[in-house]
């Protein structure tokens, strides 16, 4: 995994992997984001009940998945391109896009 330095966000990418499954997708951003100690335990779980509310595949082959809340002490994205798409909802993908919001971050839900 490839780290890059933007400021204010960190930006992994990891290139060319041979996944078939979302499932499998999502696995391989917990290994190597608990590694680096960058999530908890909880967030694979919160992503997963994001992507039960509504796929984050946005056509394009893209998807941006997501936790339900902000989890991370750290604003940062992952990169993962694949070999082959994979069906990720309704949708086909080959680039995925985990997006991760600091929690200070999130919005009061007064705010629009």
């Amino acid at each position: 995994m490839n780290r890059l330095d933007v400021p204010g966000v960190i930006i992994y990418r990891i290139d060319h992997q041979p996944f078939s499954t979302t499932r499998q997708i999502l696995m391989f951003f917990k290994r190597e984001l608990s590694a680096r100690h960058l999530i908890d335990d909880g967030f694979l779980d919160s992503v997963f009940e994001r992507e039960n509310v509504a796929s984050t595949a946005f056509g394009s082959l893209v998807a941006i998945p997501h936790p339900v809340m902000p989890k991370t002490e750290e604003t940062f994205l992952s990169f993962c391109t694949l070999d082959k798409p994979v069906r990720w909802g309704e949708r086909h993908v080959q680039l995925v896009c985990l997006l991760n919001v600091k929690k200070q971050h999130q919005r009061s839900s007064g705010e629009v």
